[in-house]
C-alpha cells in the first residue's frame, strides 16, 4: 500500500485556503471537523497573521448566528475549535506597540475640568476613572507608549515592550505547544479581557511554562491566574490606606518562584482547596497578594480556622478601641506582619487584612472589602465556601446600612463591589448557553475587524438572545450602537430593552437608565433627565442607597457646573430629606462634602456653612464615630470664614 506524501507536501502553495478549502466542499461543512494536531502546527509554520486571516475568513463563511434563544454554528464544538486556534492566531499577530497604546488607554484619561497638560490625567491601579473623564486620542497614547515613567507606572518592572508583533517577544516552541493545547486555549481565552495586557500575561506564561513543564499539565489554570494578576503592578496603597506602604512585607517573588510556591502548598496538603480544581476565575482571589511568600508561610502554620467558618478570623484580632478614640486609623506597630496584628490588635482594616490574607494562604479565595454605613467606614472580608458560594458578610455590621461592598478585581485592580460579584459567580455563566454567548462575541470581533458591521451585529444580537443575561454581550452592542452612531431612537429602544432584562440587578438597571438620562440631556430634554434619574434615586434609596447617591451627585452638580445656586442649593436640601439619614456616609462624601467645598470655592462660605450644619442634623451620626469625626472636621474649616462657632 502506498504511504501518503508527508503533510507539509500535501498543504501546497496557499495551503492556506488551507486547512478548509478542498474542490467542492465548503468551508462550513470542513468546520464539523475539529482541528488536526497537524493542521494546529501548521499555522504556526504558515505565520500568525496569514493563519488568523484565513482562519477568520472561514469562520465568518461558516458562521450562522443563533434563532430564537438557541446558539448557532458556535454551540458546534468542532466550530469552537477552530474559532479558539483563529483567536490565538491573531492576538499573536497583533502589532506589539499598538497592543501598548490599546493598554495605556485604560490609565490616562482627559478631564474636562482640568486646565493642566490639556486636561491629562493618570488614573493609577487599584482606581476607575470619573464618569465625565474622556479617552485619550489615539496619538497622545501612541507618544506617550515611549514616557519611560509612565509605563513604569503601569508594566512589570522587568518587561520590556516589543516593536513588531506580540508573537515575536515569545518562543515558538511555546507558542506553537499552545496552539496545540485545546485545554490551555480554553481556560485563557475564557478568562482574558480586553483589560488585559497580553504581552506580559503571554511572557509570564512562557516563563512558568519553560521553567516547570511538568507541573503546567496539571496547573496550567494555576498559571494563567497568576500572569493575569502580575501583568501590571498592584496598587501602590495596597492593601489599603491605613498603612505606610514601607510597612507592608511586599514579595520580591517571580512569577515562576510564585508557582512553584504555591504547587508545593498543594502538594503538600497545606490548603483548604485543591487548586488544580479551581478555575482561572477563582484562583485569581487566592494568588493575588503580593506579599513576601513567609506572610503566606505563617499563616498556613498559625491561622488555623476552620474552612466551614472561616469567618471567626476576622474576629480572632482583638479591636483596638484606643485606635478609634484616638483617631490613630494608619497602624503605627512597625512591621505590618500579620503576627504583628495577632500580638497587638488592630481597628476593622486590620482585621479584614488578616482575615483576608490568612485565608488566601489557606487557598481560598478572599477579598477585601471596604464600604460606608452610617456612621461612615467599614471594612471586612469575604471568602469563597464553596463552588460559586461567597459569603461576603464576615465582620460586616448588622447594625448599620452598608449598601455596598467595595473590593478590587485583581485581574484588573479596578474596584468591584459585592453585588458584581455575586453575579458574577452565578451559575448561569457556567451553561452551555453563556459560554456560546460568549463565542458569538468572539465572532463579532472577526466581523468588526473584517470591516463588516452587519455580520458584528448579527453575531452581537446572537449573543443576546442565546444569553439574555450575558452583560458583557449587552455592553458590547452598546458600544457598537456608540461606534456606528447608530440614531438615538435605536440607542433609546436598545437601553429599554436592557433596562427590562436586568430588572432584577440593580447595577446593570442603573447603568442603562443612566444612560437614557444622559441620552436626554445631550438631546436637550433635562426634564427627562431628570425624571430618569429621579426614578433612580427613588427605586434604590433603601436597599442600594449607593446608586441613588450616585444620582443625585450627578443631578445636584449638574446645577453647579450651569451655575444655578439657587436651584442647587434646592435641590440639596430636597436629597438631604429624602437620603441623608438612610446613606450616611455614602451621602456625606459623595454630596455634602464636595457640595459645601463648592460653594466655599465660589465664595459663598456661609452657605457652605449651612450645608454641613443641615447635615449633622439630617444624618445624626453616633459621637465619635468616623463620620461624626469628618463632619466636625469640616464645620471647623467653616467657621473662620464664617467667624462663628459650632
Amino acid at each position: 500500500m502506498k504511504r501518503p506524501p508527508p503533510f507539509r507536501k500535501c498543504l501546497s502553495g496557499l495551503a492556506a485556503v488551507l486547512f478548509f478549502a478542498t474542490p467542492g466542499v465548503s468551508p462550513a461543512q470542513n468546520l464539523r471537523q475539529p482541528p488536526t494536531p497537524q493542521q494546529r502546527a501548521y499555522a504556526a509554520k504558515l505565520g500568525w497573521g496569514p493563519a488568523a486571516s484565513q482562519l477568520g475568513k472561514s469562520l465568518r463563511a461558516g458562521y450562522q448566528p443563533g434563532r430564537g434563544g438557541s446558539a448557532g454554528s458556535v454551540a458546534n464544538s468542532s466550530f469552537q475549535a477552530w474559532l479558539l486556534l483563529a483567536r490565538w492566531c491573531e492576538l499573536l499577530a497583533r502589532p506589539a506597540p499598538q497592543e501598548l497604546t490599546r493598554y495605556l488607554g485604560r490609565f490616562f484619561y482627559t478631564d474636562p475640568a482640568s486646565p493642566r497638560s490639556g486636561g491629562l490625567t493618570f488614573i493609577g491601579s487599584g482606581l476607575a476613572p470619573a464618569n465625565n473623564f474622556v479617552p485619550v486620542s489615539a496619538d497622545r497614547l501612541k507618544a506617550l507608549s515611549t514616557d519611560s515613567e509612565a509605563l513604569h507606572y503601569i508594566l512589570p518592572s522587568d518587561f520590556v515592550p516589543g516593536s513588531g508583533s506580540v508573537a515575536d517577544g515569545l518562543s515558538l516552541p511555546f507558542l506553537a505547544a499552545m496552539a496545540g493545547n485545546p485545554a490551555f486555549l480554553q481556560s485563557f481565552f475564557g478568562s482574558l479581557s480586553d483589560l488585559d495586557y497580553a504581552p506580559a500575561v503571554l511572557k509570564t506564561l512562557q516563563q512558568i511554562w519553560e521553567a516547570e513543564p511538568e507541573k503546567w499539565v496539571a496547573c496550567q489554570n494555576l498559571a494563567i491566574a497568576i500572569a493575569l494578576v502580575r501583568d501590571q503592578p498592584p496598587p501602590r496603597w495596597w492593601p489599603h490606606s491605613q498603612v505606610k506602604p514601607a510597612d507592608v512585607p511586599k514579595s520580591t517573588a517571580t512569577p515562576v518562584e510564585e508557582f512553584r510556591f504555591w504547587v508545593a502548598s498543594n502538594e503538600s496538603h497545606a490548603l483548604y482547596n485543591d487548586l488544580r480544581q479551581l478555575d482561572v476565575e477563582d484562583l485569581k482571589f487566592v494568588v493575588d497578594a503580593p506579599v513576601a511568600t513567609s506572610e503566606l508561610t505563617w499563616a498556613q502554620k498559625n491561622a488555623r480556622f476552620p474552612r466551614g467558618d472561616f469567618g471567626r478570623a476576622f474576629s480572632s484580632i482583638r479591636y483596638a478601641y484606643d485606635r478609634l478614640t484616638n483617631q490613630a486609623y494608619t497602624w503605627s506597630g512597625g512591621p505590618y506582619t500579620l503576627a504583628a496584628i495577632q500580638a497587638t490588635g488592630g481597628i476593622c482594616v486590620d482585621q479584614a487584612y488578616f482575615a483576608m490574607l490568612a485565608g488566601k494562604a489557606r487557598g481560598l479565595p478572599t477579598l477585601f472589602f471596604t464600604g460606608q454605613g452610617t456612621d461612615g467606614g467599614h471594612a471586612w472580608f469575604g471568602y469563597l465556601k464553596g463552588p460559586g458560594r461567597w459569603n461576603m458578610d464576615c465582620g460586616r455590621y448588622e447594625n448599620q446600612n452598608y449598601a455596598v461592598g467595595e473590593a478590587l478585581d485583581p485581574q484588573t485592580w479596578l474596584p468591584i463591589n459585592d453585588h458584581e460579584l455575586a453575579s458574577l459567580a452565578q451559575s448561569f455563566r457556567r451553561t452551555p448557553a453563556y459560554l456560546a454567548s460568549q463565542d458569538d462575541l468572539a465572532m463579532a470581533r472577526i466581523f468588526a475587524a473584517a470591516g463588516d458591521p452587519k455580520g458584528e451585529l448579527a453575531a452581537l444580537d446572537s449573543a443576546i438572545s442565546t444569553s439574555p443575561r450575558n452583560d458583557l454581550a449587552w455592553a458590547a452592542k452598546e458600544a457598537f450602537l456608540d461606534r456606528t452612531n447608530a440614531p438615538v431612537a435605536a440607542k433609546r429602544a436598545f437601553h429599554e430593552d436592557a433596562i427590562r432584562q436586568f430588572t432584577n440587578n440593580d447595577d446593570l438597571k442603573v447603568r442603562h437608565q443612566r444612560a437614557l438620562a444622559a441620552l436626554s440631556r445631550a438631546d436637550g430634554d433635562e426634564a427627562a433627565a431628570a425624571a430618569f434619574e429621579s426614578q433612580i434615586i427613588s427605586q434604590n434609596r433603601r436597599e442600594r442607597s449607593d446608586l441613588s447617591v450616585d444620582a443625585a451627585a450627578t443631578r445636584l452638580f449638574s446645577l453647579v457646573k450651569d451655575g444655578k445656586s439657587e436651584d442647587a442649593m434646592r435641590e440639596y436640601r430636597g436629597l438631604l430629606s429624602r437620603l441623608g439619614r438612610t446613606s450616611g456616609g455614602n451621602f456625606f462624601y459623595q454630596v455634602v462634602s464636595p457640595f459645601a467645598r463648592a460653594l466655599a470655592q465660589s465664595g459663598d462660605a456661609a452657605g457652605a456653612r449651612r450645608v454641613v450644619d443641615s447635615a449633622r442634623t439630617a444624618l445624626r451620626p453616633e459621637a465619635g464615630s468616623i463620620l461624626d469625626q469628618d463632619i466636625t472636621e469640616l464645620e471647623t474649616r467653616f467657621q473662620a470664614a464664617t467667624g462663628s462657632g459650632r
